[in-house]
């Protein structure tokens, strides 16, 4: 499990360092953001359902997708909310996306190991489905702000 999340953590870094400039360059910065929310969603849902006789190929796969997500959505949430906010504002805007997040850490692990309690996969679901309602979400709201 551990060489599992090595591995995440080293595809996001390549990722990251390697490609988002050229990717970003190819469909835009909005495009990757939606991508990367409904791609980590995938990998997310898809993560409780490795069979036992290929739990790893399949962890991998579906980890892939969620380190790709991961990746993308990461560096572009703070260029969006800048970009979008007015600059008088930018400071506070990038502020509260900070505690939001921080909030999120901290809540998320007691919430997810609750739901672990009720079934091993609900974690992996519920977060997938919050992702694709985010997801949907961000599209209206990003491709409206111009």
């Amino acid at each position: 499990i551990g060489l599992l999340f090595a591995f995440v953590g080293i595809a996001a870094a390549a990722i990251q360092g390697l490609l988002i400039g050229w990717l970003n360059k190819a469909f835009g910065t909005r495009t990757l953001y939606i991508s990367g929310i409904f791609i980590m969603a995938f990998g997310l849902a898809a993560l409780p359902f490795a069979p036992s006789n290929m739990f790893y190929q399949v962890s991998a796969l579906a980890l892939s997708f969620i380190a790709l997500g991961t990746a993308l959505v990461t560096p572009i949430t703070p260029t969006l909310l800048s970009k979008n906010a007015m600059e008088d504002e930018q400071g506070r805007i990038m502020g509260l996306s900070q505690s939001i997040g921080s909030l999120a850490r901290i809540i998320g692990p007691g919430i997810g190991g609750l739901l672990f309690g009720i079934g091993y996969f609900y974690p992996n679901i519920i977060a997938g489905i919050l992702l694709i309602f985010t997801g949907m979400v961000a599209v209206k709201v990003v491709f409206k702000v111009q």
